[in-house]
């Protein structure tokens, strides 16, 4: 057993030598590469996977929310670094439903009621924005912790709950 766990190590550091190595930039300098060649030979980090979507909720683009809502001081919930999962004006709330932007209304007048959470709703989609404690401030723009719940009508799964930031700012 010992022999075999020998001549497998070996067998791996025989490969891991012979591995093919990309030329670095002074090798493809040295070699009369451009600059854009040198920059295309670069290794390249993988393209961002899109976000998974939050019960059903996909991150909204930013050219989403300039053609469906109105300007103005606002709320919204964190998706993270592809986009929010709602964004609030008063009275009218946006959502990406699987794919589908969906309008949701809310009862909330301004932007001091929305602060404060809410329920959003369109008749079969409800989401529910409840506030929790203060994470931070800056400038004109305050986030706290939020529990949300999101229910869907006639659907097998009648409630989804989980965490997320609420944030609101003008």
């Amino acid at each position: 057993m010992g022999k075999h766990l020998l001549a497998c190590a070996l067998l791996l550091t025989a490969c891991r030598e012979q591995a093919v190595q990309p030329p670095d930039d002074q090798q493809l300098a040295g070699a009369g590469a451009t600059p854009s060649q040198i920059a295309q030979a670069a290794p390249r980090p993988p393209p961002p996977r899109p976000a998974p979507p939050v019960a059903g909720l996909v991150p909204l683009s930013d050219a989403a929310i300039t053609r469906e809502l109105e300007p103005g001081a606002a709320c919204s919930l964190d998706g993270g670094t592809a986009g929010p999962l709602l964004v609030a004006v008063a009275g009218d709330a946006l959502v990406n439903d699987n794919g589908r932007l969906v309008h949701l209304r809310s009862e909330a007048g301004g932007l001091a009621e929305l602060s404060r959470g809410g329920r959003f709703s369109d008749g079969r989609l409800t989401v529910e924005v409840q506030r929790e404690a203060e994470i931070e401030t800056v400038g004109e723009v305050t986030s706290w912790g939020a529990t949300v719940r999101v229910r869907r009508q006639g659907s097998d799964t009648a409630m989804m709950s989980f965490h997320h930031r609420w944030s609101c700012g003008a």
